[in-house]
């Protein structure tokens, strides 16, 4: 009868510690790793699609970009630019300058140097193309434009037309010019270069 009642003890032992490992859990973990993590980026709530916030974009700052500013821009003195340079005129007297160096010399009313060019024969230039934008004629809108000052004589004044059809004022019958280089009236810069000289008040080159 003991022993009945000792085995009948036993198997209920035995149900009871197995019923209590069926209902208990056994936790399982899974290791992670520091180096592995991950930030996840927010999803859209319906796509799940991750999300970026625009507000963690950093944006190009356009107004960084520097910009030239227009006042900044060198520009041309136009008050440097010679007389010789102008267009032709409705009339130009001629009148006579005085230099320590070359005496006597024809300069147009605004009193820059006119010259002559060895080169050219009676009424003919011969000055076309680069040499004429280095030496520009003096050239006028009108035959009848061609005056003379105190100290020119008139009778040897004239005009002669160009190959390009330009009136180009003459003395003496040797055409005029202008050089570019001569900024300011009673500047003398193109004497003796290719061959072009002042002219004096009787009408012949001046060497000196």
């Amino acid at each position: 009868m003991k022993k009945t009642y000792f085995v009948i003890t036993a198997m209920l032992a035995l149900s009871m510690l197995l019923s209590a490992c069926s209902t208990q859990a056994i936790p399982t973990t899974t290791p992670t790793f520091g180096g592995t993590a991950t930030l996840a980026l927010p999803t859209d709530s319906e796509t799940g699609t991750p999300q970026m916030d625009e507000n963690e974009t950093p944006a190009m700052d356009q107004t960084a970009t520097p910009s030239m500013d227009e006042t900044e821009t060198p520009t041309t003195d136009e008050t440097t630019t010679p007389a010789a340079t102008r267009a032709p005129l409705i009339s130009v007297t001629l009148n006579v300058k005085q230099n320590d160096t070359l005496g006597s010399y024809l300069v147009d009313d605004q009193g820059y140097t006119l010259y002559l060019s060895a080169k050219d024969s009676m009424n003919v230039s011969t000055c076309t193309g680069d040499c004429a934008e280095e030496w520009p004629p003096l050239l006028l809108t009108t035959k009848l434009g061609a005056m003379a000052g105190s100290g020119v004589d008139i009778s040897k004044l004239g005009v002669t037309v160009r190959a390009d059809g330009g009136i180009q004022v003459t003395y003496n019958g040797w055409p005029l010019y202008y050089f570019d280089e001569d900024e300011n009236p009673g500047d003398v810069n193109g004497q003796g270069q290719d061959d072009f000289f002042v002219v004096s008040p009787s009408g012949d080159k001046i060497s000196k």
